[in-house]
């Protein structure tokens, strides 16, 4: 069923975000050999966490879609 909210939009936001935090924790080593100061373990949850403000901005601005 479609749903009579907006704000679909942030679903990929989340759902990129997510990707790109596994990719980082991929990586971890390499990213860590490569810059030297923070891992890629670490990227991975600073990206999850910016997963987490998509979530609640998509939460705070959707509203009732009236034209159905």
């Amino acid at each position: 069923f479609d749903s009579r909210l907006n704000g679909k939009k942030y679903i990929w936001g989340v759902i990129g975000a997510y990707a790109l935090s596994k990719v980082m924790e991929l990586f971890d080593a390499p990213i860590y050999s490569a810059l030297g100061v923070v891992s890629g373990h670490s990227l991975k949850h600073l990206i999850a966490a910016f997963a987490t403000y998509w979530v609640w901005r998509m939460l705070r601005l959707r509203s009732v879609v009236h034209d159905r």
